[in-house]
């Protein structure tokens, strides 16, 4: 008896391991070797998240520095769960979400300077499989600035109908769409096999 508990126990540690070890595929390029961080989705600090799947989050090496130009800026990546493209509202939703969870504001909270997030994206291109939009996202900074914070954000997503999965690229940063921040955030795209 003693025997096949431990048998059990270990088999049960095992799979525990090995689920939290599960690799996802790179979603972009990275040639400069920025930071990279990937979750699951939803993710532990936002489970009312509506999409499933996976994130890629990329930081410009100067994301937490206040005095430079990259301060805040950053490229996540969702894969996720999806027949057809996700829309504007679900995105926004989503967003929301993901930011009130990240800087841990708790719903309905209205003490300032802690405001909940809000997002807003205009659809600026689509296709049967593709889309593009532009807008912004104003948070809580609650890691450096402790004020809330403007940001833009550009979203290209691509529906992979085969494998019944979108992935939708957000680039971030409080600096205007017209700074050279955005050289560098455009730097990083999609992989070419990334629908295989």
């Amino acid at each position: 008896m003693y025997k096949i508990i431990i048998t059990i126990s270990l088999t049960i540690v095992s799979i525990v391991v090995n689920a939290q070890e599960k690799t996802h595929p790179k979603l972009l390029t990275n040639d400069a070797q920025w930071g990279v961080e990937t979750f699951n989705l939803p993710t532990g600090f936002a489970q009312e998240m509506t999409l499933k799947g996976f994130e890629e989050a990329i930081f410009h090496p100067d994301w937490s520095n206040i005095e430079k130009p990259g301060f805040w800026s950053y490229v996540f990546t969702w894969s996720v769960v999806s027949d057809s493209l996700i829309n504007e509202k679900d995105i926004e939703q989503n967003l929301i979400l993901y930011f009130d969870g990240l800087v841990d504001i708790p719903k309905d909270t209205v003490i300032a300077p802690k405001r909940p997030s809000s997002a807003l994206i205009i659809q600026t291109t689509k296709n049967n499989n593709n889309s593009k939009y532009i807008g912004k996202v104003r948070l809580y900074d609650r890691f450096k600035t402790k004020q809330m914070l403007r940001l833009n954000l550009t979203v290209e997503q691509k529906l992979c109908p085969q494998q019944k999965k979108s992935i939708l690229i957000f680039r971030f940063s409080p600096k205007s769409l017209e700074h050279d921040i955005w050289k560098q955030l455009n730097t990083l795209i999609l992989r070419d096999t990334i629908c295989n």
